[in-house]
């Protein structure tokens, strides 16, 4: 349970992540393959990467927001959704 916590909070000293939309989507794209095969855990692995990547006020990280509200939902963290 550490690691889903850790993936979902961004610390200000891990590395600078470069914003790439094609990476955003690759990432959010193996998210919902595992969102699809119910394992939101990895999935919602898939969708914190895909925000990282996401440039600001994308449709990408829209997508990849929501995408990971629906994987929280799923695991009952309602709060965090």
């Amino acid at each position: 349970m550490k690691v889903f916590f850790d993936s979902l909070y961004f610390d200000d000293e891990q590395t600078t992540y470069l914003k790439c939309t094609k990476t955003s989507s690759e990432y959010r794209e193996k998210g919902n393959e595992a969102y699809a095969s119910r394992n939101d855990h990895l999935a919602l692995t898939f969708y914190n990467q895909a925000i990282r990547y996401a440039p600001s006020y994308s449709r990408e990280l829209s997508l990849a927001y929501g995408n990971r509200s629906a994987a929280l939902f799923n695991l009952k963290h309602y709060h965090l959704a």
